[in-house]
């Protein structure tokens, strides 16, 4: 499974490229097992892709399909009355405190609209609501 992960995400991605990453994990009935990954990196493409797959992928069982989420284009959220204009099919976004972060990833399904994105990062993640909020793009991958 690794080596299609790497095949996907190579044909568009150098092996030496540095991007955040998400991987997320769908079981049975196209169930989330898990989602977890990094916005920010300083590793190239290629130890990213095997760090996440050995540390969170190889130990689940009755895979189905895995999504790549490779992040591009993040931009600070200046005027934040206009979060909920910002598209939840195009963008995720990032609430950062310190060196915390939460995130919700473009496209998520089940997530109506930015305000209660990122009251599920808050609750989720702890975070203060003292903190600079990213937008960001993803390319994302499908591998089963």
């Amino acid at each position: 499974m690794l080596e299609k992960i790497k095949q996907a995400v190579f044909e568009k991605y150098k092996k030496e490229d540095c991007h955040g990453v998400f991987v997320s994990v769908f079981g049975e009935n196209g169930k989330l097992i898990m989602s977890n990954g990094a916005l920010y990196t300083d590793k190239v493409l290629d130890n990213i892709l095997d760090t996440l797959y050995h540390w969170l992928v190889e130990k689940h069982k009755d895979i189905l399909y895995i999504v790549v989420d490779v992040v591009k284009n993040m931009e600070d959220i200046v005027d934040v009355s206009k979060i909920n204009e910002i598209s939840l099919k195009d963008f995720g976004i990032a609430v950062i405190a310190g060196e915390k972060y939460g995130v919700v990833l473009p496209d998520t399904a089940w997530i109506a609209n930015m305000t209660q994105a990122l009251q599920i990062i808050k609750q989720k993640d702890a975070l203060e609501w003292n903190a600079k909020l990213v937008k960001f793009q993803t390319d994302r991958f499908v591998v089963n």
